[in-house]
């Protein structure tokens, strides 16, 4: 059960009356029905690696009252990194990777909040916030073992 507390305002915005919603079942807040996850290693040569992995969220709800204006649409992200080991007499490995980070660019949120309210005669506002995540990025880095 979940009761969901809204203010209400007033036609003049001089009022303040709380409207209870009462919800028997619902779905549980920023908890997605499947998240699957899958990587793909690949070393042609032995000191060249190549690591494909991805990553699928369900929607999910930004509340618990499970409405469908409340949602963050779901999402399939896929990461690349190839990684590429140099072995010199000082060093025993030197590990240079480089990674691409949301491969196909996808545009995706996956965090956000919502806020609700009433205002006027029966007049709800509701202003959902979402959290973009970065588009097609990259990293390098370089590692040494000694």
């Amino acid at each position: 059960n979940y009761n969901e507390i809204i203010y209400d305002y007033g036609i003049n915005w001089n009022e303040f009356n709380i409207i209870n919603n009462r919800y028997k079942k619902t779905n549980l807040a920023f908890s997605p029905s499947i998240i699957a996850s899958n990587t793909i290693l690949w070393y042609p040569m032995k000191q060249l690696g190549f690591h494909f992995f991805s990553k699928y969220i369900s929607s999910q709800n930004l509340d618990n009252t499970s409405k469908n204006d409340r949602i963050i649409l779901p999402y399939f992200i896929n990461n690349l990194m190839i990684n590429y080991n140099v072995e010199i007499n000082v060093l025993n490995n030197l590990f240079i990777k480089f990674q691409i980070n949301n491969l196909f660019n996808e545009l995706y949120e996956s965090n956000g909040y919502t806020f609700g309210y009433f205002a006027g005669i029966n007049y709800e506002v509701r202003e959902n916030y979402y959290y973009p995540q970065a588009e097609r990025n990259f990293l390098i880095s370089l590692e040494l073992k000694f």
